[in-house]
Order: C-alpha cells, then sequence, then structure tokens
C-alpha cells in the first residue's frame, strides 16, 4: 500500500467511525461493492478515484473529502440511492410518535445499547435528521415503521426517561408498498446499516429468499458477495441450537460455526463446539476433527448420484457427511460385483462376506491378480471369489481363494445319509468358526476396553508391571512383539493426542495431504515434527499429574486396540486379575505339552514372585 492509499484509507476509517456504518453499510451509500473497500483497506489493491469519490460522497465526516479534493478528484453528489435519499423533502410529514408502531415482521431484534444510547443523545439536542420510511396501517392515524428500527428505538429510551412524550414529531415519508415490498425494503434498510449479529443476518437473508429473492439479488442489493450470501443461508439452515446458541453468545467465532456446520449431524455439531468452547480448536482443527473416520468420495463404488446426503471437504478431500448412508449403497455396490462375477461363470463360487468377516486363510489359499491372470479358464472353476467392503479403507475388494486339500480332504463313506450330514455339517464349519471368531474379536475388545478404564483408574498398579517388564526384559502378548523394541504410534495414538491438546501435531511417516482418517489403522505413522516438541514439553508441564497418568495409559493401549491378544502372558494375566478385569477363557495361557517349556516357565512362577515381594516388604517394615 503506497503512501496516497494509506492516507485515503485512513480518512476514510475516521469518517465512517463518526458516521457508525459498518462497510458493507458504506458500501451501500456509496453505491460500491464492500469487497473493493475491504480490498482497499487491506492493501490488496486500490478502488480508482472514482469509487473513493463515491465514498467520500457517503461520508458526513469531511476528512477523505477534503483530501481527495485537495487531490483534484471530483467529488459527485450522493448516490441516488442512499438512505438519506429515501423520498422529496415535500413528500415528508411530522407524524406524532405516539402514531408510530414498530415493523412486526423485522428480523433485526437487537442493537448495540451504546449505539441506541448516543443516537438518543443525537436525537434529543438535534432532532431526528433523517426521516423514517412508514406505511398506513389498520387505523388512519397508525403508521407502521418500514425504515428506522434504530431511530425508533433511540425514542423509545428517551419517552423511557420522559424527555419526549407521544406528541414528539417525527419525519416520515408515508409510502403505499405491498407487503413483499415493505417486506423486502424493512431488510435492506437493515443491512446497510451497522454490522448486525450473524445469525440475525442470516435470518434476514432468509426472509428475502421467501419473498422470491435468488442469491444473485441479494448480494446486488447488499453489495456483498454471493458466497457471502451462501454461507449465511448455510447457517441459518443448518447450524443446531447448541452450535447456534454458542455462536449467538460469541463463544464461537463465525469461521468456527462455518467449520461446525460442515457436519450436519446434531450430535457431531455438540462434541465441535465443546472443542471449540473448551479445547480452542480452531477452525481448521474443527473441520479436521469433523472429517475424522469419514469416507473420502474417492473410494465409492456407486454412482454418486444415488447418494442423497451432505459432502464435507472438497476436491479431492470431500468425503461422505453420512457414513451409514455410504455404507448401504457401497454394499449394494458390493452384491451388484458378486453378481457380475457369478454370470460370468469363471469361478466355483461367489460370495459376498459380511462386514467384520475376512478371508478364511484356514479353508483356501490366497490368490491375488495377478496369479488369477495367470491361471486357465478350467482352472478357474476350480476357484472361489470373495467380495467385501474393507473394514478400514471401505473400498470394494475382491479376493480369491483356490481350497486347501487338507481341510477338504475327508475320507470315504459307504453311508449315504451319512455322506448326507458330513455335507451339511462342512456347510456349517465356516459359519460356526466364523461366529467363533466374532464373538473371541468382541470378547478380546471389551477386555482391552475395560483394561484401558481400569489402568487410567489404577495406573500405579499398571506402571509397576511396566517396569517390572523393562528392568526384567519380560515380553507381553498383549502387544506385538515389536513393541517391545521400539514404540509405534498408530492413527489411534494420534488422534488421542490431538484431542487431548487441541493442537494437530504432524507425524513424519505421514505423506503430506494425507489425512488422518485416510491412514491404515494399523499403520506406523512415525513421531512427532521436532517443531512440535517445544508446544508439547510445555503442555505436560502444566497438565495435573492425574491428567498425564491417564493420558499415558491411553495412548499406550492405543497402541495395540487393533493386535488383540489370542493369548495372555503371565505377567498380564496378573494383572488383568488384580485391577478386577475378567479374561475371556480363550485368552487363559493353558500348559504346554512339552516339558522343556513347562520347566522353563517354572522359572517363572508369580505366584512366588509375588511372595517373595511381599516378604522383602516386610522386611524393609522390620529394617524400618
Amino acid at each position: 500500500m503506497d503512501k496516497q492509499q494509506k492516507a485515503r484509507v485512513t480518512a476514510m476509517e475516521a469518517d465512517r467511525d463518526d458516521a457508525k456504518l459498518s462497510y458493507r453499510g458504506l458500501a451501500q451509500k456509496a453505491g460500491v461493492s464492500d469487497g473493493n473497500i475491504r480490498d482497499a483497506v487491506k492493501g490488496r489493491k486500490d478502488m480508482g478515484e472514482g469509487n473513493w469519490g463515491k465514498v467520500a460522497s457517503a461520508l458526513p465526516g469531511g476528512k477523505l473529502e477534503a483530501l481527495l479534493q485537495a487531490a483534484g478528484i471530483e467529488i459527485p453528489g450522493p448516490p441516488a440511492h442512499a438512505v438519506r435519499q429515501q423520498g422529496d423533502a415535500a413528500g415528508i410529514v411530522a407524524i406524532p410518535f405516539g402514531n408510530l408502531r414498530p415493523n412486526p415482521d423485522n428480523y433485526r431484534k437487537t442493537f448495540d445499547p451504546e449505539d441506541i444510547a448516543g443516537l438518543a443523545e443525537s436525537i434529543a439536542e438535534n432532532g431526528v435528521l433523517q426521516n423514517l420510511v412508514v406505511r398506513e396501517a389498520d387505523g388512519e392515524d397508525i403508521h407502521t415503521i418500514n425504515s428506522g428500527g434504530r431511530r425508533y428505538a433511540a425514542m423509545m429510551s428517551l419517552r423511557a426517561q420522559n424527555r419526549i412524550d407521544d406528541t414528539f414529531p417525527v419525519p416520515c415519508l408515508v409510502r403505499s408498498m405491498k407487503d413483499t415490498e415493505a417486506r423486502a425494503l424493512a431488510l435492506i434498510e437493515n443491512l446497510q446499516r451497522q454490522d448486525v449479529p450473524v445469525l440475525e443476518e442470516a435470518e434476514g437473508f432468509k426472509a428475502l429468499t421467501s419473498l422470491g429473492w435468488d442469491t444473485e439479488k441479494i448480494a446486488t442489493a447488499c453489495h456483498i458477495a454471493p458466497r457471502t450470501v451462501q454461507d449465511r443461508l448455510q447457517l441459518f439452515d443448518k447450524l443446531k441450537p447448541v452450535a447456534r446458541k454458542a455462536l449467538a453468545e460469541g463463544q464461537i467465532t463465525l469461521d468456527q460455526a462455518r467449520a461446525i456446520v460442515s457436519t450436519p449431524f446434531e450430535k457431531e455439531q455438540n462434541e465441535l463446539v465443546t472443542y471449540a468452547v473448551r479445547n480452542g480448536y480452531s477452525a481448521a482443527s474443527l473441520r479436521d476433527k469433523a472429517k475424522a473416520g469419514k469416507v473420502p468420495v474417492r473410494v465409492a463404488g456407486f454412482d454418486l448420484k444415488k447418494y442423497k446426503g451432505d459432502y464435507m471437504g472438497t476436491g479431492t478431500e470431500r468425503v461422505f457427511a453420512d457414513t451409514d448412508a455410504f455404507m448401504k449403497l457401497q454394499r449394494k455396490a458390493a452384491q451388484q460385483k458378486v453378481d457380475e462375477i457369478k454370470a460370468s461363470g469363471r469361478f466355483a463360487s461367489v460370495t459376498l462376506l459380511a462386514i467384520g468377516e475376512y478371508f478364511d486363510y484356514s479353508r483356501f489359499h490366497h490368490l491375488d491378480e495377478e496369479d488369477i491372470a495367470e491361471e486357465t479358464p478350467e482352472a478357474l472353476k476350480e476357484l472361489h471369489a470373495f467380495v467385501s467392503v474393507d473394514r478400514w479403507r471401505h473400498d470394494i475388494e475382491i479376493e480369491y481363494g483356490r481350497p486347501d486339500e487338507r481341510s477338504a480332504a475327508r475320507g470315504p463313506d459307504d453311508d449315504e445319509d451319512g455322506a448326507a450330514e458330513d455335507e451339511a455339517q462342512l456347510d456349517l464349519e465356516p459359519e460356526i468358526r466364523r461366529k467363533k471368531r466374532e464373538e473371541e474379536l468382541a470378547a478380546g475388545s471389551r477386555w482391552q476396553r475395560d483394561m484401558l478404564a481400569a489402568v487410567a483408574a489404577r495406573a500405579a498398579d499398571y506402571f509397576r508391571t511396566e517396569i517390572l517388564r523393562d528392568l526384567a526384559g519380560l515380553g507381553t502378548t498383549w502387544r506385538p512383539v515389536h513393541f517391545d523394541i521400539m514404540t509405534v504410534n498408530l492413527p489411534a495414538t494420534a488422534e488421542i493426542i490431538q484431542s487431548a491438546t487441541g493442537s494437530p501435531f504432524v507425524f513424519d511417516a505421514i505423506e503430506e495431504g494425507v489425512a488422518l482418517a485416510d491412514v491404515p489403522r494399523n499403520e506406523d505413522i512415525g513421531f512427532i515434527d521436532a517443531a512440535d516438541i517445544p508446544f508439547l514439553r510445555a503442555w505436560l508441564t502444566n497438565q495435573p499429574d492425574a491428567d498425564v497418568t491417564r493420558l499415558y495409559a491411553q495412548l499406550q493401549v492405543s497402541r495395540s486396540m487393533l493386535f488383540h491378544p489370542h493369548t495372555l502372558d503371565g505377567e498380564t494375566l496378573a494383572l488383568s486379575q488384580k485391577i478386577g478385569v475378567p479374561v475371556p477363557p480363550h485368552m487363559t495361557p493353558e500348559p504346554e505339552e512339552d516339558e522343556e517349556v513347562n520347566e522353563e516357565a517354572e522359572e517363572y512362577d508369580y505366584t512366588t514372585v509375588d511372595r517373595r515381594i511381599a516378604l522383602d516388604g516386610e522386611a524393609e517394615e522390620e529394617l524400618a
């Protein structure tokens, strides 16, 4: 911004403050786009001498006008649509204040008390300098105010102070208007005044649309961008009660509200409001939080026209807001894929796997697409195809399997009835195994969730066990072996630390531009960026000990949430029993048949270790 433009902006801002006009109100009076005014103020570009002159003519202060006149720039007369030019002077009549009534359709519900008080003092000293626009009501002497709500509110405050009475003369322009015209004029008149609350502005735009105005017409009348109108209408239509209240009370900003409204679900909006108010999440962090766990549009296996829900984000970052609706369509698309493969007649069978059901490696040898390409048509007829919706990526996956000869081998059976029973049993066994795996998986998941809750409540016992592991070099079966070598961070770990701190940490193994929700849930995401370490260190320093203890436990367990153990080691079994988390039977260690293994197990008699520790404690008490 050069010195000349800076001087003009300074003078304009002084005049605008004196006139108590918003940029939008100034743009309306001057007949200039508020975008041009804002660009000039921010130094992005100059408005041009013509627009500077129009702005000066709409400001009563005179500082900008004097500056432009000194530079030889012509100042045009006030624009024809300026608020003060609402009618010919000859058409203005004085109406007693007591004969005026506020407009019941006026969406403007709140005014700045200081602004009203200042305006009241001006009216008390100088009278009403700007006429009101009214129209006749039911009675001959009663008129409804169409434009001038602020002035009426100021006069109401004066009457409450007994400084004016119902006979106080108010200059008014009486106009005959249809209801729709009157409402539109009242709305536009209010929108060109001082900045109004966002939700009231949104309500005003909504009222204009109900009168048949489209986005372009509203934007033109208010001298704003069509996008601004669309944003306000979206807030009015989609912001839920809790978020709406938070915005109205100033607990969240407009940018935060825009991020919150990106999800159409009330429960999710309420959660985002909590993150914004309590944790101070920025608008960008709220958008990331809203999209976390959502499915990217790119994985859809169906025509997007079939999806009737909302989207979040744009371009490659766009996701389905309604995951349940997506999954229903994706499952239908998977079934269509099954029907297509069946119709080809290439394979022995084609199966649609249920949600959570996986390729059965115990019965089939897995083949990929390259293997299939090398098979002959005759060989393909012996293969089985399996279609599923991937649990983590949510895309449609096709896998192929060749029956395992060992599991398929059966002895001869001369009894036809017995053969039929064997065949029925074979058909039933996969379903039994699947249900058993699901039950064990569910039991393992419940155990880990219960362990997390118990560890958070009794962290000291957990830490004692972990210290013992580290000092004795004992392994663990409730986390994969490689976790004992180097800490591995998973997306679940990142979500916990981001939620706790409200900071979107960067992990070095996630490629730039890839959303956390798109990373496979069991993939190592590396470590936080070095630049985030000072912040995290300072944040941890300021947290209560109990909170840090719980966070430690949550982070530790989050690194193993996807690796449900099949059989627990002795230490974990003892810990689980000690803090009161029942262990599913299938996870309880069983004695090994190998004598050498049993002898090795006897060396780690946990009962003996606990007794020795207890005796050591008693000895320490005696010494004390």
